[in-house]
């Protein structure tokens, strides 16, 4: 398979159609990688045929994310571009302060892994540093944001900006087993300030969209930063409605509560981000990269005369996912809980391999029996479903 040594020393390999709950081996031997893969790094360019990412060297910004079809996915005029560092001193957004970059360093120029660094001067921080990733055949880009921060004890808030497109776009944010659309799935008075997510934000119309994907990072804000300061009467006044606008923020770190909160937050600091562009929105794929750049593949040597454990089981359609597969507290049964996260009702059958239990049981969370589940099994939009399998 085609590889790469990387700038680190390590050697990267796209590994691809490794079964779910399942395996595949590689054998690494001496030899020189076969020359294949279309990355390539030409100035602040980089490019892998499905994705072309222009990193501005003085902002450290993605300034231009273009798909396939050369759809444009940040929006001109508003910051310098998507992952923009934004360091607020106080608490009013009117007077963040971005970096400045100090250097640009094409770390490693494919031809099966791209990676550019945008070393930077950051207010509040020592030192910035900005990783940008695209692989051949994967349609996405990976941020890696290193801050080395300052211990600042007066009010701050750090912000990464994302001027984003489609500008007609719906957000929807990834919810506890659902989906959320900020200001349409909320009761009246909820937080209009900022939102936890999971894993993902989607920002799509009926034709296109973009996919953000978090690892550290859970807050977000829409439309706009949010305005901490205080009125004329001292108080702080509370958003009603979402800003317009489809440009989001994800809400690093701030010190603006005054109690059981650390005073300061210094030393490094990494958050992870990704951006996948697609068509039409699927509730299914948001969900899959979510859990992609949040359980990555486990990698592990082994002897090569070891046999490979079977695949457990496989899933008859691809919008019910398997999120949980553990022991029985008893040692008798293996517990599997399954997701339907396609946003529609799915029927489905589950096809056994390695696992093949005598006896499969509906479950209560406490393991209990609920009566034999058969073969054909359902699940409305978004439901769970929790499996007792008897060995």
């Amino acid at each position: 398979v085609p590889s790469q040594r990387l700038a680190s020393g390590d050697l990267a390999f796209l590994a691809r159609s490794v079964p779910s709950l399942g395996s595949f081996r590689y054998t690494i031997v001496e030899g020189k990688a076969p020359a294949a893969g279309g990355v390539r790094v030409t100035g602040n360019v980089v490019s892998n045929g499905i994705l072309t990412v222009t990193i501005d060297r003085t902002a450290g910004t993605i300034s231009s994310l273009k798909d396939r079809f050369g759809m444009e996915y940040v929006k001109t005029g508003e910051g310098s571009g998507l992952n923009q560092y934004l360091y607020v001193p106080g608490k009013d957004p009117a007077k963040a302060r971005t970096s400045v970059g100090t250097s640009f360093q094409i770390v490693d120029n494919g031809p099966l892994v791209a990676t550019v660094r945008v070393t930077s001067s950051a207010p509040g921080c020592r030192s910035l540093v900005q990783e940008y990733r695209i692989v051949d055949g994967l349609e996405r880009v990976v941020m890696v944001n290193t801050m080395d921060r300052e211990k600042v004890r007066e009010k701050e808030a750090v912000h990464f900006g994302f001027p984003a497109q489609p500008a007609e776009g719906t957000f929807r944010l990834d919810g506890s087993w659902g989906i959320m659309r900020p200001g349409a799935d909320q009761l009246p008075g909820s937080n209009m300030e900022y939102f936890s997510t999971g894993r993902w934000l989607d920002l799509s119309n009926q034709d296109r969209g973009l996919t953000w994907v978090t690892v550290e990072s859970p807050l977000v804000q829409l439309g706009a930063m949010v305005d901490e300061s205080p009125d004329a009467r001292g108080l702080r006044q509370w958003r009603t409605t979402l800003p317009a606008g489809t440009n989001f923020y994800s809400y690093v770190m701030n010190n603006y509560w005054h109690t059981n909160y650390a005073a300061d937050q210094p030393g490094p600091a990494t958050v992870t981000f990704a951006l996948y562009t697609h068509g039409i929105f699927n509730a299914a794929d948001a969900y899959r990269r979510g859990v992609e750049q949040n359980q990555p593949l486990i990698v592990r040597t082994t002897a090569a005369s070891s046999p490979l454990p079977l695949t457990l089981f496989g899933v008859s359609v691809p919008g019910v996912a398997a999120t949980s597969v553990k022991p029985s507290a008893d040692g008798k049964a293996v517990m599997v809980r399954l997701f339907n996260c396609s946003g529609k009702p799915e029927n489905f059958s589950l096809q056994w391999k390695g696992l093949r239990p005598s006896k499969v049981y509906r479950s209560s969370v406490f393991e209990t029996k609920e009566g034999e589940a058969g073969e054909a099994l359902s699940l409305p939009a978004f439901g769970i479903m929790t499996l007792r399998c008897e060995k």
